[in-house]
Formats: C-alpha cells, sequence, structure tokens
C-alpha cells in the first residue's frame, strides 16, 4: 500500500479506527488498488463505517467507487439537478432493499442497481423520486 495512504489514514481517521481502517483497505486486491483505496479515503470523509460500504463496493465492481470519487461531480447528465438528492446513502440503502427510480418519461437521470448504488449508465428516464425497501 502507498505510503501516503497510510500518512492519510492517520490524519483523517481516529486512533482507535486507524488499524481497522488500514485492514480494510489492504483487503481489496483488485484493479488499481491503490487507486480504489484512496478514492475510498477520499469519499468516506473519516467516517470507518463509510469505508466499510465502500469497500463493499469496490468488491461488487471497483469502477463505482472511481466514479464516485472522480467523475460524479462533473457528470454532464446531473447538470440542472441535484447530484446530493441522488447519490444514495450506502448503508441506508444496503439496510432498506431495493431502492429504484420511480420515472417521468423525456428525461436523463442516473440508473440505480438492485443493490442500491448508482449506475454509471444513462436511460431515459429520470429519477423523481426514489422508492425504496424490497421489490414488491
Amino acid at each position: 500500500m502507498e505510503q501516503r495512504i497510510l500518512e492519510r489514514v492517520s490524519r483523517e481517521f481516529q486512533d482507535s479506527d486507524r488499524d481497522a481502517v488500514v485492514q480494510l483497505l489492504e483487503s481489496y486486491v483488485g484493479p488499481e488498488s491503490d487507486r480504489v483505496r484512496w478514492d475510498i479515503l477520499e469519499l468516506s470523509k473519516g467516517g470507518l463505517g463509510k469505508v466499510r460500504d465502500y469497500m463493499k463496493a469496490a468488491q461488487t465492481d471497483y469502477r463505482d467507487v472511481l466514479y464516485w470519487a472522480e467523475y460524479f461531480k462533473d457528470d454532464p447528465m446531473l447538470h440542472c439537478r441535484d447530484p446530493a438528492a441522488l447519490r444514495l446513502d450506502l448503508g441506508q440503502a444496503a439496510g432498506s432493499g431495493s431502492c429504484r427510480p420511480q420515472a417521468s418519461p423525456g428525461k436523463k437521470s442516473v440508473l440505480i442497481r438492485r443493490d442500491g448504488t448508482p449506475s454509471r449508465r444513462s436511460t431515459s428516464l429520470v429519477a423523481d423520486t426514489m422508492a425504496c425497501g424490497p421489490e414488491t
């Protein structure tokens, strides 16, 4: 693991959480490991629980973490939309079942996967509201 990652963990996390954060980050062995680890730290903002959530997402598809950390805020598909309203709290989504868009035709938006995470692909529908919970 890169030294800059270890230094960032020391700066941003409480003493009691540092070992757990390092262990979680070391457990990621997929593609672009140091880039993904850095982006997980960027997204977690010093929260151990968020590190766990983003590690789960990285293990499912590491590109989601890269997108959320590096490209989400500049995504042209989100212009004139509130990105904070579209970004899901991973912990909340994981605990509540699936989230799916309630769509309006003729607009563009971000697709929401069954696991509640945003996809990088767009659709011709817009998620005006989210229906969260078990699919019926």
